[in-house]
């Protein structure tokens, strides 16, 4: 599925197999695809907190649900001070509720089960 206004997917895999962040990419400058923006709006609009991407450090994050934008299925994270969305990863069983340790290294999202007490 195409994104809208003529923009073209960008998805790549980094070396742990990890997916790089998917975005539009016009021409040389790369720009979030509106309706990915609308989701994050709405997102922060309904927790009350501040939409803010994943940190170079790896953070614990609670699952709110999964969301589809544009034909691709995204986690919604939050966080005591923030919210978040990012790629849901195949293979990754997740559901609303469950902790998950996320992080952004180098351009490329990752995202593991969170360990403690209640996993």
């Amino acid at each position: 599925m195409a994104p809208e206004n003529g923009a073209t997917w960008r998805s790549k895999k980094g070396p742990s197999g990890a997916r790089k962040v998917s975005h539009c990419h016009h021409g040389a400058r790369t720009e979030r695809a509106p309706a990915f923006d609308k989701a994050a709006s709405d997102l922060a609009r309904e927790s009350g907190k501040p939409y803010r991407g994943l940190s170079e450090t790896k953070q614990r994050w609670m699952v709110r649900g999964e969301i589809e934008v544009s034909g691709s299925r995204y986690l919604a994270l939050e966080r005591h001070d923030r919210v978040a969305l990012t790629t849901r990863p195949s293979g990754l069983d997740v559901s609303a509720g469950q902790k998950v340790m996320a992080q952004m290294k180098d351009g490329i999202e990752r995202l593991t089960r969170g360990l403690g007490v209640g996993r």
